[in-house]
């Protein structure tokens, strides 16, 4: 009985998954007619055996079950089929109780079932299409940087001019022209790798709709984050990219220190502005201010006379965005918020000097690593290859420092 037994349990339960799998869309009803085909073939042959003649009437009652779902796969046919299955094993449990499979057992079939009756998940719970992910950061800086690909190579160089020496200058008749000269130097970056892998199991990627999209999505965030990261604040010492700290200044010249009474945030942003503009001889304009977004929040919502009114300094204007933050200026170029910068910490940049070349954009990759095959595991690697770099003539575009300094250095004496 007990063989009997674990075979009727066996059917149930495929049938169960067949009809689940349908209301889920998992198949479709081709698909659960063919699914139901072999648990038909189960049953005939248990009525075919003749030890089993006192379950024939439980067997044709599934018969017709399998039929049913066949044509008509509904919560009501489930029901039945669970309600059908306990009055198997009541059937049963008789048998066992009476020693032989002589005796007569009726079948039947209790009168009603409510849902206080059942026990487990039935009915099936509703769930949201989708995963509730982490919060993500946003990306800002390759938005803005000068990004052009590159093929055939993991070395980007480009000639710079260095050591200019000489003036032209008016000359009386007869005299000696001057004499200009300069030097050339090759600067180059290299094309480094980013990335990231994670482990799952075979199942998952069969079993759980949308994995897949889930986690190319996972990996190319990681692989984007570690990319911000570094363009931030990479030293370009291998396996490192060059990040925009490598070259940029702090806010120092000279002429605009000890200027300003009583300094704020917005003053030290125009003086940056300015910096770039004097030292790249009008070849630089700044075009993108970073701050993290508490730095925002402070330096517009503490900007208040003692009577509580807001100060409107001149060198900023908001730009009023309706049901999102406003746009904040400063003389012109846009404040982005970016959480890659610690509170404290800003960047005033001309963005078209700084270069990203990409060599191989996101690409997934799947395969056996270790012992993966005989543990049914596949590792999956996102990974993205491309350099990054600013000629040395351009270190004067790059301005970052903390608003503290800047504070002081332009802070007028009393």
């Amino acid at each position: 009985m007990e063989k009997e037994e674990q075979l009727l349990e066996r059917i149930e339960d495929k049938m169960k998954k067949s009809v689940q799998e349908f209301k889920q869309g998992l198949i479709d009803e081709n698909q659960l007619k063919a699914s139901l085909e072999p648990i038909q073939k189960s049953i005939d042959e248990m009525k075919a055996n003749d030890n089993l003649k006192e379950f024939k009437e439980g067997l044709n009652e599934l018969s017709k079950q399998v039929a049913l779902i066949k044509t008509k796969a509904t919560s009501s046919e489930v029901d039945r089929n669970h309600d059908l299955r306990q009055s198997i094993k009541e059937a049963t449990d008789e048998l066992k109780a009476k020693g032989n499979y002589n005796g007569f057992v009726q079948l039947k079939t209790a009168a009603a079932i409510t849902t206080g009756n059942i026990t487990g998940q039935i009915p099936q719970a509703e769930r949201v299409p989708g995963i509730v992910l982490v919060p993500r950061q946003g990306f800002t800086i390759r938005n803005r940087a000068n990004v052009i690909p590159v093929s055939g190579t993991n070395i980007v160089e480009w000639v710079e001019q260095t050591n200019r020496d000489g003036a032209a200058t008016v000359l009386a008749e007869g005299q000696t022209k001057p004499l200009i000269d300069w030097d050339w130097i090759l600067g180059s970056a290299k094309v480094e790798k980013i990335p990231a892998r994670i482990k799952i199991s075979r199942e998952m990627l069969s079993d759980i709709d949308g994995i897949m999209g889930l986690i190319q999505s996972e990996l190319a965030y990681s692989v984007e984050l570690a990319e911000e990261t570094q363009e931030i604040n990479g030293n370009g010492v291998s396996p490192q990219i060059n990040g925009i700290a490598k070259y940029a200044q702090t806010l120092d010249l000279a002429s605009l220190a000890g200027t300003v009474p009583y300094p704020n945030e917005w003053d030290v942003l125009a003086a940056c502005i300015t910096q770039i503009r004097a030292n790249g001889k009008g070849n630089f304009r700044a075009n993108a201010i970073f701050m993290n977004p508490v730095d925002i929040f402070k330096a517009v919502q503490t900007n208040k006379k003692t009577d509580k009114d807001y100060i409107s300094p001149m060198t900023m204007q908001i730009s009023p965005v309706s049901g999102g933050v406003p746009s904040i200026f400063v003389w012109g170029v846009p404040v982005i918020e970016s959480d890659s910068l610690t509170a404290g910490q800003f960047i005033v940049a001309d963005m078209t000097k700084y270069v990203i070349r990409d060599r191989e954009a996101f690409n997934i990759e799947m395969g056996y690593s270790g012992d993966d095959f005989e543990k049914n595991m596949v590792t999956i690697i996102g990974e993205k290859r491309l350099a990054t770099y600013a000629a040395a003539n351009h270190a004067e575009a790059f301005i970052k420092d903390t608003f503290a300094n800047g504070e002081v250095f332009l802070a007028a004496s009393s």
